[in-house]
């Protein structure tokens, strides 16, 4: 599988054309949505809000448009178990939820990797299965990481940044849902 998604961030990056190189499985990286929308230049990664010295941990993740170097507020790791970890903060993606399982249009939070308290048993809510058309699932489920269809401003006109959530994968828009573990080129 590891060899596989190796492969598929290779060949999407080749096809694409893209800024960044592939990524080995465990290192940092960034996780960025296929589809450039409309950010043809670098798109969208996985975001915490703020900036590295002023990170907000307590508030959803976002997607931001990519940085053209892995910074503590972007850069994650997907293990071989399929958590998606910021090292900078000792925290995984969590799909918010009750007791151990979510709903589509959930937000995505950071709680610390394998937490468990009550009413929120994380373990189930972090793991992901990277789909060989590159969607995101959560495990066991039918959900995936997904893009709101809008985006807005940042403090810059030249920073865009949209809603993440997981919505049902049978039918949420692949432009919105897919996504790559790449490196960027520095």
């Amino acid at each position: 599988m590891k060899n596989l998604l190796t492969a598929l961030v290779i060949i999407v990056s080749i096809v694409t054309g893209g800024s960044m190189s592939s990524a080995s499985p465990g290192s940092q990286v960034h996780l960025r949505l296929l589809d450039r929308l409309d950010r043809p230049d670098d798109g969208y990664c996985v975001d915490i809000l703020g900036t590295p010295g002023n990170m907000r941990v307590d508030v959803p993740l976002f997607a931001h448009n990519c940085k053209p170097s892995l910074t503590s507020d972007s850069a994650v790791v997907f293990t071989s178990d399929g958590f998606i970890k910021f090292p900078a903060v000792d925290s995984c993606l969590t799909v918010a939820g009750v007791n151990s399982s979510a709903l589509p249009g959930a937000s995505i939070l950071l709680r610390k990797c394998n937490e468990s308290v009550p009413f929120f048993e994380t373990l189930t809510l972090q793991r992901f299965t990277h789909e060989k058309d590159g969607k995101l699932s959560v495990l066991g489920s039918k959900l995936c990481l997904t893009v709101g269809r809008q985006s807005a401003a940042t403090y810059s006109p030249y920073h865009r940044w949209r809603t993440l959530f997981i919505a049902d994968c049978s039918t949420v828009e692949p432009t919105l849902s897919r996504w790559e573990f790449v490196i960027p080129r520095q």
